[in-house]
């Protein structure tokens, strides 16, 4: 007897990976594990409701958040039922499930009776909810786990899982876009441990050639630091010139280097030596600075036959004094007075953090890079631009970390200056200055704006859902806005609502949160994105780009833009840290390169720009990505060039290792390493 319905089936035909994947599920799960990476947008949920179909057991179905929890419901109710209501034996609660129970990673850490990160409270407080809820799944005889990002979870949700896991035996499905490839390699143990090695990895490449992807392009926008912002900059600069100066000249620092037994014996050290290379030579390159004799033993140990020693520049500097300050506490304890003078001067600077010495990552200036208040006028002059190419058919997302709800008012005038980045500051930014006259919404968990002109497509959504009683209060200092109360009657359906008010047009620039619309959130329909969210992983830069490089099936030429801010610091040679960071970034980005001859890459370098030596460049930098960004029909014909010719260039990204996060692991291939 089967456990589904007869009649639950998928309505549409399968893609050329779906179908290859189903046809060889049985020899993938051998190991009682399916583990798919695949790109955002590649239809990896219905993939996984299939696979669930035709295991034909009873399924548990984990997801990242409540919207992709709700988002696994209704496509399975859509595209397997045909149906908008929800059937009885689907259940949203682990503690009474049902064939199919969908819940968060979150909901089953809850329910295990405990939301501390702490074994021993686990231990106490949570084995008697954990055997009622096994006790439970075991009686409705659960045989499948559906795992949907299961990675970057906290400690205590995953050992919670591993139990669950454990318990019942279940077959394993498990479904990325992204694999946690920045993690530590204990971290990337434990995600292997709970998801099985990766069995199939399907690439942008593969989908692209299917049609299963858009045409889409990775675009940079260059900021400045605000006047304010740059004093700070010059401030922390000038301390760590200051700094880098005591150091040339600190006699005590050089005593204790020539006085340490690597540099008075290193024969007996070598052990030592090779495990702490960057270490040694740190020291090395010091003691050449202060005019001290290198002798040809130290050459011979590192193999540099050139004996070339380099100056001593704030890249030695970091790492002499992380160690003298960190890594030896024995040989350098009689200055113990000395180092700790200077290690405390340094935290209060800001330049040792975390048992790190850092002069140009330090976190201050990256955080004031991070979220530069520059970046509000970048984002608007975005989305001005875009508007002026796509006009009505702009269907533009912004993702941001925060809401910021303190930069709302109940006066006739809002004039508060805007110096944070959150969805209400981009919001009044696009707002305060919308000659366009563009539609502007706002989506996030406790704030929903719509504009006036949507309230009629609101109230029909809300129709057609049985929904009644939505209370909507104007924008106290512009009635063009209305703000919507989140009651229970709306709560579980505003984001669906205002999701199919967007697809419609009556909202174009759409401001929402990442934690709500950045992983799982469907919208075919969005042509550009812009990335405002400082703080997150690469895993989840990867899922907010998934948003708009999904294929629409009312648009076949559909396009997408995916903008990438970051705030540029002239004072540091290599861009300052927000412009590293977005270089990393690039190499797990899969895309067109703007290079003579369209290839596909996944680096910074594929964008084929200048190296950039002064601020002054940067407007003219915007204006080369504001011209790829115009020209969407010669976007469409690069990808179509470099598909045809074959032309893809990906580097591996290499997979975490416990030992690969080793402090001093470096090769000594010479000085330099």
């Amino acid at each position: 007897m089967n456990v589904f319905p007869e009649k639950a089936t998928f309505k549409y035909r399968w893609r050329t990976y779906q179908k290859k994947i189903l046809d060889n599920m049985n020899e993938h799960l051998k190991n009682g594990h399916l583990h798919i990476s695949a790109p955002p947008g590649s239809g990896k949920t219905v993939l996984g409701l299939e696979i669930m179909l035709r295991l034909d057991k009873p399924a548990l179905i984990v997801a990242p958040t409540l919207a992709i929890k709700n988002q696994w419901i209704q496509r399975f109710c859509e595209l397997f039922l045909d149906t908008e209501n929800i059937p009885e034996w689907i259940s949203s609660d682990i503690k009474n499930p049902g064939i199919i129970t969908v819940t968060t990673y979150q909901g089953i850490h809850s329910a295990y009776g405990t939301d501390e990160d702490d074994e021993d409270q686990i231990k106490k407080s949570s084995r008697i909810s954990v055997a009622e809820i096994i006790k439970k799944l075991e009686k409705q005889k659960v045989g499948t786990l559906i795992l949907d990002e299961a990675h970057h979870l906290k400690n205590a949700w995953w050992r919670s899982l591993l139990e669950l896991k454990n318990r019942i035996s279940p077959t394993i499905v498990a479904l990325t876009a992204t694999p946690p490839f920045d993690v530590s390699g204990a971290e990337w143990q434990k995600y292997i441990q709970l998801n099985g090695p990766i069995d199939v990895e399907i690439s942008v490449p593969e989908l692209m050639i299917e049609g299963d992807l858009c045409p889409h392009q990775d675009l940079v926008y260059f900021t400045s630091p605000s006047k304010e912002e740059e004093k700070k900059i010059e401030y922390h600069h000038h301390q760590a010139a200051m700094f880098f100066e005591e150091v040339q000249n600190d006699d005590t620092l050089l005593e204790a280097l020539e006085l340490h037994p690597v540099y008075l014996n290193p024969a007996v050290h070598l052990e030592w030596i090779y495990e702490n290379i960057s270490s040694y030579t740190s020291g090395l390159v010091y003691l050449h600075f202060r005019g001290k004799e290198i002798s040809d033993i130290h050459f011979n140990i590192i193999g540099d036959q050139q004996k070339y020693v380099p100056g001593f520049d704030f890249f030695w500097m970091e790492e002499l004094l992380d160690f003298y300050l960190v890594l030896d506490e024995v040989n350098f304890k009689k200055y113990e007075e000395h180092r700790t003078d200077l290690g405390n001067r340094l935290r209060r600077a800001g330049f040792l953090e975390q048992r790190t010495v850092s002069f140009y990552n330090s976190k201050n200036v990256n955080q004031i890079l991070n979220s530069s208040i520059g970046k509000l006028q970048g984002i608007k002059e975005i989305a001005d631009f875009e508007f002026s190419v796509l006009k009505e058919d702009l269907r533009m997302v912004i993702l941001t970390d925060f809401i910021r709800k303190e930069y709302l008012v109940t006066e006739t005038q809002n004039t508060l200056n805007l110096d944070k980045i959150g969805a209400v500051p981009i919001f009044e930014k696009l707002r305060r200055e919308n000659f366009q006259h563009k539609k502007i919404g706002i989506l996030t968990g406790s704030l929903v704006i719509i504009p006036v002109s949507a309230k009629d497509m609101f109230e029909q959504f809300c129709f057609r859902k049985s929904i009644s009683g939505v209370s909507f209060s104007p924008l106290y200092y512009d009635q063009d806005y209305l703000i919507i109360s989140l009651s229970d009657q709306i709560k579980h359906d505003v984001v669906q609502i205002i999701t199919e008010i967007f697809q419609c047009g009556g909202i174009q620039i759409l401001i929402g949160t990442k934690s709500l619309l950045g992983e799982g959130w469907d919208a075919p329909k969005i042509n550009s994105l812009v990335l405002a969210s400082f703080v997150s992983s690469f895993v989840l830069s990867n899922q907010m780009r998934g948003r708009v490089i999904r294929t629409d099936k009312d648009n076949v030429n559909k396009t997408g833009n995916i903008w990438h801010m970051v705030c540029f610091d002239s004072h540091d040679i290599n861009g300052g840290q927000d412009f590293s960071n977005i270089q990393k970034r690039f190499k797990t980005f899969v895309g067109i390169s703007y290079k003579d001859e369209a290839t596909i890459e996944n680096n910074f370098e594929r964008l084929n720009i200048k190296t950039i030596e002064r601020k002054e460049e940067l407007p003219k930098i915007n204006q080369i990505f504001f011209a790829w960004a115009k020209n969407r029909t010669a976007l469409a014909q690069r990808w179509k060039t470099a598909l045809d010719k074959g032309n893809v260039l990906v580097e591996e990204i290499e997979v975490p290792s416990v030992s690969q996060y080793g402090r001093y692991g470096e090769n000594a291939d010479g000085l330099f390493g």
